[in-house]
């Protein structure tokens, strides 16, 4: 694995107290959790959200926010032991954990547990129609503490759970049940490349440490409807995989524009110019992704390294709003074709390419206009959502303008 570097993705906000998530902690309080396991749960919790705002009244226009938690427990079946407007502070989520029991029930249905959390995401309340239900329009972030899976009817938690605005994070109580361990790593598996992430073990010394990250990791996200996928590198230095606050879209346009910028800006408004490839661990992740999801199809695409003329340096598209956007050298990395770039007046544009399906991609530059290229698909970026960053109108979705989409704290 390579090194990540400052220029590969902005970080996700580790500022706790600014996080504009909806958590909801799901306990096994069955006999193989035990008492001390679910006094660890409660402590560790207590640690974590005392440096989040806990509370229902976020008003993000204002720059108000705060971090709703919901709790549920589960052994033979689940129950929903404290629902987001039942806990507006720390001392009320301390109180809830406290109150758990371990049952006399060697059961534990995650399942279940999983099906009531569905519920609260869309409806925030525990059983309800959907017709009846109003969205919140935050990330969700499920946390799921195991020490069992002995039921037949947990392999049919649809995984996985981690897909758009919704995370998923276990924690397992009993490493040495092996139906168990299975089961996390496919339900914090991470679709976009195909590995496990944020799956932790109640052992670890940096446990509470660990979940905080995860949490605020959670709250990066990149569109209410999930357009989109965040930039995810292997963090060397910390041993595992990372989200970053920058987010890609794969834009196949159907009508013809004469640059890439406008390609971006014309069809997603709220996504803001043409990708940026400064490394190639990013390059690399692209690759991953694109080919896996959208296969053949994905390439070529613009990205938005482009020149003014023959006579200028390469340089690439930069900017966190469609109205600033400038032009950077960049890093300097760059992943040509052989024989590429061609001195050619009119090509000024560059597109990634493949010629082994996809296995690696090449550089080649083009001409700028859709028309007379006769490439439609463009590599679209803009800044991740997150506890510094965030779509100030989320609270009434349906009224919008899309080109106010970003405000930056």
């Amino acid at each position: 694995m390579m090194p990540i570097l400052a220029s590969d993705a902005k970080p996700c906000s580790m500022n706790s107290s600014r996080a504009w998530v909806d958590v909801v902690l799901l306990i096994d309080n069955s006999i193989n959790m035990g008492p001390a396991n679910l006094q660890k749960i409660s402590t560790m919790a207590s640690l974590i959200f005392s440096k989040f705002t806990i509370g229902n009244n976020a008003s993000i226009s204002r720059d108000h926010r705060n971090t709703r938690v919901a709790v549920i427990s589960y052994n033979l079946q689940a129950k929903l032991e404290a629902n987001f407007d039942n806990i507006t502070s720390l001392q009320d989520l301390v109180n809830v954990l406290n109150g758990i029991k371990v049952s006399s029930n060697k059961e534990a249905n995650i399942y279940d547990a999983w099906w009531k959390t569905r519920f609260l995401e869309v409806c925030n309340v525990s059983e309800i129609t959907i017709e009846n239900c109003i969205q919140g329009y935050r990330p969700y972030v499920y946390v799921f503490f195991a020490a069992a899976n002995n039921l037949d009817i947990n392999a049919q938690i649809q995984v996985p759970i981690s897909f758009g605005q919704t995370t998923a994070i276990t924690v397992n109580f009993n490493t040495a049940d092996q139906k168990l361990t299975t089961l996390l790593n496919s339900m914090s598996m991470n679709a976009a490349i195909n590995q496990t992430m944020y799956n932790f073990s109640s052992t670890s010394n940096t446990l509470t440490k660990d979940l905080e990250w995860a949490i605020l990791q959670g709250n990066c996200f990149c569109d209410i409807v999930a357009l989109g996928t965040p930039v995810i590198l292997f963090d060397s230095a910390n041993n595992r995989y990372t989200k970053y606050a920058e987010c890609l879209y794969l834009d196949q346009l159907t009508v013809y524009l004469k640059d890439p910028l406008l390609m971006c800006q014309f069809a997603l408004p709220w996504y803001i110019m043409p990708g940026q490839i400064w490394t190639q661990a990013k390059e690399n992740f692209i690759e991953r992704f694109f080919t896996y999801n959208f296969g053949t199809k994905s390439y070529p695409f613009y990205i938005g390294y482009h020149r003014n003329s023959p006579q200028s340096n390469w340089v690439w598209y930069d900017g966190t709003y469609y109205t600033n956007i400038t032009e950077v050298q960049g890093s300097g990395y760059s992943n040509w074709a052989p024989g590429y770039p061609i001195n050619k007046d009119d090509h000024n544009c560059v597109i990634v390419d493949s010629n082994d399906g996809g296995k690696t991609f090449q550089w080649k530059n083009v001409l700028c206009s859709t028309q007379y290229s006769f490439y439609k698909n463009a590599l679209c970026q803009k800044p991740a959502y997150d506890a510094d960053r965030i779509y100030y109108e989320l609270e009434n979705p349906t009224t919008v303008e899309r080109t106010k989409f970003y405000k930056s704290y």
